[in-house]
């Protein structure tokens, strides 16, 4: 329902009055400080400040900001469970889904290849993604499954680390561990309906030896069920955190070519940016936003020459 809900939005032009009215601001910049450049005597205006700049580059980062949003509501979450290999993520997603989806057995590798299935929390499509265990492998179809594993872990929003409490740390688990570095995993650890062989303190210590953000632990049982809840409120708490961005554009949300082009206006006017700071050329700040507004155009339709005369003529008093 909320996927629907940010589609409409999006058709029904939000978005676009919104890139339109940050590059109507654009040109007015672009066409007085052209004014100020040509006709220097004849015209009384300031170049643009940096505050002026920096508004601008602030609208430019919220709509980029509301590209990652908008994809998860459309395409839906990635969550990944990840781990090394028979910690009881095949397990894991049956007890989540509520089906025997996965082939369960307890030879380590029995799952060779991305499993994907979907599920909702809080209103939004969640990809769950089970992978192959996270292991050097000299069998070809395995190690296979390993590449898949790690590009799918790439590109998580999610990542749900599982490992067996009722086993002490392998080798294993520190080298897949490496691969969390830069995330905020949810730390799954299975099996509490045994004897536990590990600590939280020592996965804890595990996840310290690398550069890996703030771990969420749970203590749960794919086998029993308990845990589960929890498991699913820090799930849901991921949601809320992803479309609860204080940086997005409210209403809106662009597409991957929009991004890109939204992007490189941004990185013009950090570079025009850095010129007014530093009271730099005129010339080389009209460059930049110039650049700044062709990428707005590529969304918007292109402001050209003549649109940039047409203002200059009709601000200032010049050539009258």
């Amino acid at each position: 329902e909320r996927g629907l809900v940010e589609a409409s939005r999006q058709i029904d032009g939000s978005m676009h009055r919104r890139i339109d009215r940050l590059t109507q601001r654009l040109a007015d910049l672009v066409s007085g400080l052209e004014a100020a450049i040509e006709f220097g005597e004849d015209v009384d205006i300031d170049a643009p400040s940096p505050g002026e700049v920096s508004d601008l580059l602030n609208g430019i980062e919220r709509l980029v900001s509301s590209y990652e949003i908008g994809r998860i509501l459309r395409e839906g979450m990635r969550v990944v469970l990840a781990g090394r290999p028979n910690v009881g993520k095949s397990s894991l997603m049956n007890a989540l889904l509520g089906t025997e989806r996965a082939i369960v057995t307890p030879v380590p590798g029995t799952t060779r290849d991305i499993l994907e299935e979907s599920l909702a929390i809080e209103g939004v499509a969640v990809r769950l993604i089970d992978t192959a265990g996270l292991a050097a492998s000299s069998e070809p179809a395995e190690a296979a499954g390993i590449r898949r594993a790690e590009e799918a872990l790439a590109a998580a929003d999610v990542t749900v680390w599982v490992m067996d409490g009722s086993e002490p740390l392998r080798s294993e688990d520190a080298k897949a561990a490496a691969l969390l570095t830069g995330r905020d995993p949810i730390v799954a650890v299975n099996k509490s309906d045994l004897p536990p062989r590990v600590s939280l303190e020592e996965i804890g210590r595990l996840l310290a030896a690398g550069d890996i953000g703030d771990a969420t632990f749970v203590s749960l049982s794919a086998a029993s069920g308990d845990g589960l809840g929890r498991l699913r409120d820090r799930m849901a708490e991921k949601v809320r955190q992803a479309l609860a961005s204080p940086s997005r554009e409210p209403g809106v949300s662009v597409n991957l070519r929009q991004k890109e082009a939204l992007q490189r206006a941004g990185s013009a006017l950090r570079l025009a940016l850095g010129t007014a700071e530093a009271n730099g050329p005129l010339d080389c700040l009209l460059l930049d936003l110039r650049q700044a507004l062709d990428a707005l155009g590529e969304i918007t339709g292109r402001v050209c020459r003549e649109d940039i005369l047409g203002r200059i003529f009709s601000r200032f008093c010049v050539g009258k």
